[in-house]
């Protein structure tokens, strides 16, 4: 079994966090003008779950940047097409 750095995810905490920062636009709804980049460049704290170590970064109009880990995102992805 492969260790992790990241402590185990509550699932259900996660996508609650996640809804609301939707909600309240700490996270974006839509990618439209965005540059997606993946690997050590996209490194820094997960904007899902405050993790260290996320790998996955959308570049937003602006200068800002949001950062995930790959199962965040993938949470993140579905609560956005939920919403839409």
């Amino acid at each position: 079994m492969r260790k992790t750095a990241r402590p185990e995810v509550d699932w259900q905490q996660l996508r609650a966090g996640i809804r609301d920062a939707l909600h309240t636009g700490r996270l974006p709804l839509d990618l439209a003008g965005r540059d997606k980049i993946v690997g050590a460049a996209a490194s820094g704290p997960c904007d899902a779950c405050g993790q260290p170590g996320a790998h996955v970064a959308y570049l937003q109009r602006g200068g800002h940047t949001v950062h995930f880990h790959s199962a965040c995102e993938a949470v993140w992805r579905e609560e956005r097409a939920w919403r839409g």
